[in-house]
């Protein structure tokens, strides 16, 4: 692990001054302890990586014409209209943020974090219009939608999921509340 650089402390001094903190807030935070517990925290935990991409929604086609314009060699015979079906939003371009967090989470978890973020879990037309402006993406990691969700077999609740090494898929995937979803997924969100 490398050191900190000069540049980087002194993005993060500009970044306090910029917070409005005074300097005798600061000094106590710094005698209290705090500030060194909150940097601990974030380094255990790691802060998400979040890209933003851009795709067009179009809420004039039906889930089937979305899935279609997708053009995924595989589609799970349980995305249907009737499972899934749409909350119709305003059409047009929509910016999409794939949220890395670079752990195994549980569904709860991760709610709750893109919630700290000002985020709301992406649904299924949102995922299906991020696989259609970006359709090699879902080859590097899979790309979840947690805003939709059908309880299938065995009271299971299976979340829409773009994934494929070679192929395009479009597929169900579920997570028991103990295992939770492995490290390399990426969650598709939207700004609330």
């Amino acid at each position: 692990m490398s050191i900190v650089t000069p540049k980087q402390s002194a993005k993060t001094l500009n970044l306090i001054a910029d917070s409005g903190i005074s300097g005798e807030q600061y000094q106590a935070m710094l005698e209290s302890g705090k500030l060194t517990a909150l940097l601990k925290e974030f380094i255990e935990i790691g802060a998400p990586t979040i890209d933003i991409l851009r795709a067009v929604l179009d809420y004039d086609m039906t889930l089937e014409q979305m899935i279609e314009a997708g053009n995924c060699y595989f589609v799970n015979e349980d995305i249907t209209a009737e499972r899934f079906p749409l909350n119709r939003r305003e059409s047009g371009e929509v910016e999409l943020h794939i949220v890395h967090f670079g752990r195994d989470m549980t569904t709860k978890q991760v709610l709750a974090e893109l919630d700290k973020q000002g985020l709301r879990p992406a649904e299924l037309p949102e995922l299906l219009a991020l696989g259609v402006a970006h359709p090699d993406l879902q080859r590097k990691f899979q790309l979840v939608a947690l805003g939709s969700e059908w309880q299938g077999p065995r009271c299971r609740v299976f979340y829409p999921i773009l994934e494929g090494g070679g192929r395009r898929r479009l597929s169900l995937g579920w997570r028991d509340p103990i295992n939770g979803w492995l490290d390399d997924c990426r969650f598709v969100a939207v700004s609330k």
